[in-house]
């Protein structure tokens, strides 16, 4: 029996080349990328770099100090850093040594005495919108009332994904002692994440949170159930991924007083994949801070039939 063809103008196609090539289309078509996932990594930094003026944190920490933050910054590789405690104009040789292309401000200097909230967001990638608050002389205790305390927030646009990644730093009533006031700008933090929250936006939240989740539980949670976020600390400890031990208050999840936390729900979905604390030992004799770098690497997975949306 003969083989069948097919005639497509003047070509014969024989049967067998015909479906191998309707074959191949077939897997092509399964094959496409239109509804199957992609993923990118972002690095994120949190850093209370102890930026205060020279006279208060005294000889111990040297104004060089800054511009050597600013090159070990930028040698880390992190794609955003959040920093808590810039207070010094020191702050900006930091900025310029670390290359950042793009810079965001907490609450600047509207105390008595001058001093602004010290926060700063330093990115990588294209800040898209921008907000600010203060917790307010209400809602301070002691020494903590100097400075204008508060927290910021990013829009930042990542490249590969289809939604803006929303980013906060704060920094927290200093106080080993739970001092109510901190439970009261715990309360304004879940209000400004909910004012500039947009559902669906992958989110990060890090900074010098002055909780210890095991010495004050409930301040913690009530954090954790107002924004339904959850702790890249804590998960990387039950992951695996944890870079360190959750020992002593350099620790990374019930220990530390320094948190990242990272969106449980949305269009993007994020994972943290390593947790690690870096910048606690002097750098040739120089003593940086009296904190480590909190620093986390997340998975960010997307379908890549998702419309970019930024």
């Amino acid at each position: 029996m003969g083989e069948t063809v097919f005639r497509l103008g003047y070509t014969v196609i024989p049967m067998k080349f015909r479906l191998l090539f309707f074959a191949i289309l077939a897997l092509e078509v399964s094959a496409a990328p239109v509804g199957s996932p992609s993923s990118s990594r972002v690095q994120v930094m949190s850093y209370n770099i102890k930026g205060l003026p020279e006279a208060v944190v005294g000889t111990e920490y040297k104004s060089r100090r800054y511009s050597v933050i600013g090159k070990l910054l930028a040698e880390r590789g992190a794609d955003v850093v959040l920093l808590q405690e810039g207070f010094s104009s020191n702050t900006r040789k930091l900025i310029e040594a670390s290359g950042f292309p793009h810079v965001a401000r907490g609450p600047s200097e509207s105390t008595f005495y001058g001093v602004s909230s010290g926060l700063y967001i330093l990115s990588r990638y294209s800040i898209l919108a921008e907000d600010r608050m203060t917790f307010g002389s209400s809602n301070c205790q002691r020494w903590d009332c100097l400075s204008n305390k508060g927290a910021q927030f990013a829009r930042i646009s990542i490249p590969e994904l289809p939604l803006p990644l929303e980013v906060f730093n704060t920094h927290l009533q200093a106080g080993r002692d739970n001092p109510p006031a901190r439970s009261r700008q715990v309360a304004l933090l879940v209000g400004f994440y909910k004012k500039n929250h947009v559902a669906g936006n992958p989110v990060i939240f890090g900074g010098d949170f002055n909780i210890r989740p095991l010495l004050d539980r409930a301040t913690y949670d009530e954090f954790v159930l107002g924004t339904g976020l959850g702790s890249s600390g804590k998960y990387c400890l039950d992951h695996g991924c944890a870079r360190l031990a959750d020992a002593g208050w350099a620790g990374v999840w019930e220990h530390t007083i320094d948190h990242q936390f990272y969106s449980l729900d949305g269009a993007v979905e994020i994972t943290p994949v390593q947790v690690a604390r870096s910048l606690g030992d002097p750098v040739d004799g120089l003593r940086l801070s009296d904190h480590p770098t909190y620093e986390v690497i997340f998975e960010l997975k997307v379908p890549r039939s998702s419309a970019r949306q930024h």
